[in-house]
């Protein structure tokens, strides 16, 4: 029962590490993307430097925007973090599923040992406690779901603040030389 409980635990500890590290993913709230949004197409960068936290794709996208010279930059620049956000959003996304099948087969195994070493009246509450570990996994699953898209929608208005209407304008990408392989 203590081994259902510890890989109950454990699982569970891996499965909401997802849902925890999306929300420090980004702290703009609403008042950083108003400020962001009555900046000058020139002050955008620096006004995003200065509320952006020390370490955070907010702080690496507003150095790049701070030294792009033509708003294909700028661009490219946006979408190289929405890129690398979009990679941060998605990985961990499967934890809480890997966690549940750990708990189930983690609390499959207690129930086969104990019934194989003939330990029968301990193994009632070895159920319950992987029913609440399972049940617990898929709630931090959800709940990761909902970061996601929270997160994503916050992303989307801070970026929509810095962009502006590069968006809406024609805009010349810069051209990069070809890569040759050695």
């Amino acid at each position: 029962m203590v081994l259902a409980a510890a890989v109950s635990a454990s699982a569970n500890g891996l499965a909401w590490s997802y849902p925890l590290r999306l929300k420090r993913l980004t702290r703009i709230g609403e008042a950083g993307a108003a400020k962001l949004a009555r900046a000058g197409a020139q002050g955008k960068a620096d006004a995003l430097l200065g509320i952006a936290t020390w370490h955070g794709w907010e702080r690496d996208l507003g150095t790049e925007l701070r030294d792009c010279q033509s708003d294909g930059e700028r661009v490219a620049a946006i979408n190289a973090a929405l890129g690398s956000v979009e990679h941060a959003l998605g990985q961990g996304r499967s934890w809480p599923t890997a966690a549940a099948w750990l708990v189930g087969s983690g609390t499959l195994l207690c129930l086969i040992g104990g019934f194989v070493l003939g330990v029968r009246a301990e193994l009632v509450g070895v159920l319950p406690i992987g029913l609440c570990g399972l049940g617990a996994c898929l709630v931090a699953g959800r709940a990761g779901r909902r970061a996601a898209l929270a997160q994503r929608s916050r992303i989307d208005r801070i970026v929509a603040a810095v962009a502006g209407d590069l968006y809406e304008r024609d805009v010349e990408m810069p051209v990069r030389g070809r890569r040759h392989r050695l």
